[in-house]
């Protein structure tokens, strides 16, 4: 219970920074995939913003899919198979970190 608790706050200057870099590449991000993956990746890059880069580790995607969607199979119809939606959270943070005027 204590460990629920327990949160290491993001600073403010950091939240700036990541929210700064979304906005540098989100038309680079949301151009790359449909609709309903970009809301999923609205979702993942509010957590990024306030949370930190963790959000982005791949051991949190079922964690950020079930806060999303409730279970995987809730998911599927929305983002396309377990494997579509690795890729997908693999493949936009490439853009999110890309060198801006970089392929």
């Amino acid at each position: 219970m204590l460990l629920k608790l327990i949160r290491c706050d993001v600073p403010a200057e950091r939240r700036e920074a990541f929210a700064d870099r979304v906005e540098a590449h989100r038309g680079r991000i949301f151009s790359q995939y449909s609709d309903k993956a970009g809301e999923f990746l609205e979702f993942v890059l509010e957590r990024y913003i306030q949370e930190g880069v963790s959000e982005l580790d791949n051991e949190k995607l079922p964690y950020l899919i079930d806060l999303k969607y409730h279970t995987i199979r809730d998911a599927v119809p929305e983002l396309g198979s377990p494997e579509d939606i690795r890729n997908l959270f693999v493949g936009f943070q490439r853009h999110l970190y890309s060198t801006l005027g970089a392929a």
